[in-house]
Protein backbone atom coordinates (compact mmCIF):
# COMPACT_ATOMS: atom_id res chain seq x y z
CA UNK A 1 0.00 0.00 0.00
CA UNK A 2 0.98 3.60 -0.67
CA UNK A 3 0.04 6.57 0.92
CA UNK A 4 0.03 10.46 -0.04
CA UNK A 5 -2.20 11.04 2.62
CA UNK A 6 -3.64 13.96 0.06
CA UNK A 7 -6.88 15.64 1.49
CA UNK A 8 -8.49 18.40 -0.62
CA UNK A 9 -10.47 20.71 0.08
CA UNK A 10 -13.74 19.81 -2.10
CA UNK A 11 -13.59 16.21 -0.32
CA UNK A 12 -15.13 18.29 2.95
CA UNK A 13 -13.30 16.28 5.50
CA UNK A 14 -11.02 17.02 8.28
CA UNK A 15 -7.52 15.87 8.39
CA UNK A 16 -7.79 14.79 12.29
CA UNK A 17 -10.82 12.34 10.26
CA UNK A 18 -8.66 11.35 7.58
CA UNK A 19 -5.59 10.31 9.64
CA UNK A 20 -7.77 8.70 12.11
CA UNK A 21 -9.08 6.48 8.78
CA UNK A 22 -5.90 6.10 7.59
CA UNK A 23 -4.48 4.33 10.63
CA UNK A 24 -7.64 2.15 10.75
CA UNK A 25 -6.87 0.77 7.46
CA UNK A 26 -3.28 0.53 8.25
CA UNK A 27 -3.96 -1.44 10.55
CA UNK A 28 -6.49 -3.38 8.76
CA UNK A 29 -3.98 -4.18 6.37
CA UNK A 30 -1.39 -5.50 8.74
CA UNK A 31 -3.90 -8.03 10.04
CA UNK A 32 -5.11 -8.56 6.32
CA UNK A 33 -1.30 -9.82 5.49
CA UNK A 34 -0.08 -6.90 3.23
CA UNK A 35 3.28 -7.09 3.39
CA UNK A 36 4.18 -3.37 3.07
CA UNK A 37 2.97 0.25 3.62
CA UNK A 38 4.97 3.45 2.04
CA UNK A 39 4.90 7.19 2.62
CA UNK A 40 6.04 9.55 0.81
CA UNK A 41 6.87 13.29 1.15
CA UNK A 42 6.20 17.07 -0.08
CA UNK A 43 5.59 20.17 1.48
CA UNK A 44 3.86 23.39 0.79
CA UNK A 45 1.11 21.35 -1.31
CA UNK A 46 -2.75 22.60 -1.08
CA UNK A 47 -4.19 19.28 -0.59
CA UNK A 48 -2.11 18.71 2.38
CA UNK A 49 0.35 15.98 0.81
CA UNK A 50 1.92 14.23 3.72
CA UNK A 51 4.72 16.48 4.95
CA UNK A 52 5.86 14.35 8.08
CA UNK A 53 6.39 10.70 7.14
CA UNK A 54 8.51 9.94 10.22
CA UNK A 55 5.43 11.33 12.05
CA UNK A 56 2.68 9.24 10.53
CA UNK A 57 5.23 6.25 10.25
CA UNK A 58 5.76 6.17 14.00
CA UNK A 59 2.04 6.51 14.18
CA UNK A 60 1.50 2.83 11.90
CA UNK A 61 4.41 1.16 13.99
CA UNK A 62 2.25 1.79 17.05
CA UNK A 63 -0.93 0.31 15.24
CA UNK A 64 0.61 -2.51 13.61
CA UNK A 65 2.35 -5.95 13.95
CA UNK A 66 3.96 -7.40 11.12
CA UNK A 67 3.84 -4.88 7.72
CA UNK A 68 6.73 -3.14 6.99
CA UNK A 69 6.91 0.73 6.85
CA UNK A 70 8.90 1.98 4.17
CA UNK A 71 8.82 6.00 3.45
CA UNK A 72 9.71 6.37 0.19
CA UNK A 73 11.10 8.72 -0.24
CA UNK A 74 12.23 10.98 2.29
CA UNK A 75 13.41 14.60 1.03
CA UNK A 76 16.72 14.59 2.71
CA UNK A 77 18.62 17.93 1.48
CA UNK A 78 15.60 19.25 3.18
CA UNK A 79 16.12 17.98 6.66
CA UNK A 80 18.97 17.46 9.09
CA UNK A 81 20.53 14.34 8.77
CA UNK A 82 21.21 13.14 12.57
CA UNK A 83 17.57 14.22 13.27
CA UNK A 84 16.68 11.60 9.98
CA UNK A 85 19.20 9.07 11.88
CA UNK A 86 17.34 9.61 14.83
CA UNK A 87 13.93 9.61 13.83
CA UNK A 88 14.52 6.54 11.60
CA UNK A 89 16.18 4.49 14.37
CA UNK A 90 12.90 5.40 16.97
CA UNK A 91 10.31 4.18 14.22
CA UNK A 92 12.57 0.87 13.64
CA UNK A 93 12.51 0.37 17.49
CA UNK A 94 8.55 1.14 17.84
CA UNK A 95 8.15 -1.47 14.71
CA UNK A 96 10.23 -3.88 16.36
CA UNK A 97 12.98 -3.89 13.01
CA UNK A 98 10.21 -2.92 10.55
CA UNK A 99 11.39 0.06 8.84
CA UNK A 100 12.83 0.88 5.93
CA UNK A 101 14.37 4.07 4.78
CA UNK A 102 14.63 5.78 0.95
CA UNK A 103 15.86 9.02 -0.16
CA UNK A 104 15.81 11.55 -2.60
CA UNK A 105 16.42 15.04 -3.56
CA UNK A 106 13.33 15.91 -4.61
CA UNK A 107 12.03 18.26 -7.17
CA UNK A 108 9.77 21.05 -6.66
CA UNK A 109 11.62 24.71 -6.14
CA UNK A 110 8.72 25.89 -3.85
CA UNK A 111 9.42 23.33 -1.45
CA UNK A 112 13.94 24.28 -1.25
CA UNK A 113 12.54 27.84 -1.29
CA UNK A 114 10.04 27.22 2.01
CA UNK A 115 13.25 25.83 3.62
CA UNK A 116 15.63 28.55 2.73
CA UNK A 117 17.81 26.25 0.62
CA UNK A 118 19.10 26.49 -2.39
CA UNK A 119 18.63 23.83 -4.84
CA UNK A 120 22.13 24.20 -6.37
CA UNK A 121 22.90 22.40 -3.20
CA UNK A 122 20.97 18.90 -3.59
CA UNK A 123 23.78 16.72 -4.41
CA UNK A 124 26.05 17.85 -2.06
CA UNK A 125 23.87 17.55 0.53
CA UNK A 126 22.32 14.08 -0.83
CA UNK A 127 26.08 13.06 -0.38
CA UNK A 128 27.01 14.45 3.18
CA UNK A 129 23.71 13.39 4.17
CA UNK A 130 23.74 9.50 3.51
CA UNK A 131 27.38 9.33 4.84
CA UNK A 132 26.37 11.37 7.90
CA UNK A 133 23.16 8.83 8.81
CA UNK A 134 25.48 5.82 8.01
CA UNK A 135 27.52 6.90 10.80
CA UNK A 136 25.23 7.40 12.92
CA UNK A 137 23.51 4.10 12.80
CA UNK A 138 26.98 3.11 13.41
CA UNK A 139 28.09 2.16 16.95
CA UNK A 140 31.05 4.71 17.32
CA UNK A 141 31.38 8.16 18.26
CA UNK A 142 32.02 10.62 15.23
CA UNK A 143 32.77 13.84 13.95
CA UNK A 144 32.15 15.10 10.69
CA UNK A 145 33.66 18.62 8.82
CA UNK A 146 31.59 18.93 5.43
CA UNK A 147 30.67 21.31 3.52
CA UNK A 148 27.21 22.04 4.88
CA UNK A 149 27.21 19.74 8.19
CA UNK A 150 30.14 20.34 10.51
CA UNK A 151 29.52 17.74 13.69
CA UNK A 152 31.45 16.90 16.27
CA UNK A 153 31.34 14.14 19.05
CA UNK A 154 28.14 12.25 17.85
CA UNK A 155 26.46 9.54 19.07
CA UNK A 156 22.93 8.76 18.11
CA UNK A 157 20.92 6.54 20.68
CA UNK A 158 19.06 4.63 20.43
CA UNK A 159 20.40 2.57 17.91
CA UNK A 160 18.26 0.83 15.06
CA UNK A 161 17.03 -2.74 15.88
CA UNK A 162 17.93 -3.89 12.70
CA UNK A 163 22.09 -4.46 12.54
CA UNK A 164 24.57 -3.89 11.27
CA UNK A 165 22.44 -0.90 10.22
CA UNK A 166 19.49 0.21 8.71
CA UNK A 167 20.02 -0.20 4.97
CA UNK A 168 19.27 3.63 3.45
CA UNK A 169 17.91 3.40 -0.30
CA UNK A 170 17.92 6.00 -2.73
CA UNK A 171 15.28 6.98 -5.42
CA UNK A 172 15.89 9.47 -8.54
CA UNK A 173 14.49 10.34 -11.93
CA UNK A 174 18.43 11.23 -13.45
CA UNK A 175 21.28 9.51 -14.38
CA UNK A 176 23.27 11.33 -12.03
CA UNK A 177 21.10 9.80 -9.06
CA UNK A 178 21.48 6.14 -10.37
CA UNK A 179 25.48 7.07 -10.08
CA UNK A 180 24.73 8.56 -6.80
CA UNK A 181 22.84 5.80 -5.19
CA UNK A 182 25.58 3.39 -6.95
CA UNK A 183 28.23 4.81 -5.24
CA UNK A 184 26.82 5.46 -1.75
CA UNK A 185 23.26 3.65 -0.98
CA UNK A 186 22.18 0.27 -0.76
CA UNK A 187 19.94 0.39 -3.45
CA UNK A 188 18.13 2.28 -6.33
CA UNK A 189 14.89 3.26 -7.21
CA UNK A 190 14.13 4.77 -10.24
CA UNK A 191 10.96 6.63 -11.52
CA UNK A 192 12.26 5.13 -15.16
CA UNK A 193 13.61 1.63 -16.00
CA UNK A 194 16.12 3.08 -18.25
CA UNK A 195 18.19 4.67 -15.51
CA UNK A 196 18.63 1.25 -14.38
CA UNK A 197 21.98 0.92 -16.82
CA UNK A 198 23.52 3.83 -15.28
CA UNK A 199 23.00 2.53 -11.99
CA UNK A 200 24.50 -0.84 -13.08
CA UNK A 201 27.13 0.67 -15.25
CA UNK A 202 28.41 2.68 -11.80
CA UNK A 203 28.06 -0.48 -9.23
CA UNK A 204 30.88 -2.15 -11.82
CA UNK A 205 32.66 0.73 -11.91
CA UNK A 206 32.36 0.80 -8.00
CA UNK A 207 33.44 -3.00 -8.19
CA UNK A 208 30.10 -3.60 -6.28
Amino acid sequence: LSFELRNPSWAGKPFDEDYADFLDLAAWADDAGFDRLSLSEHHFVEDGYLPSPFVAAGAVAARTKKIRIAISLALLPLKHPVQVAEDGAIVDVISGGRFELMVGAGYRNEEYEGYGISMKTRPGRMDEGVEIIKKCWSDETFSFNGRYWKLKNVNVTPKPVQRPRLPIFMGGASPASARRAARIADGYSPVSARLSEFYREELRAQGK
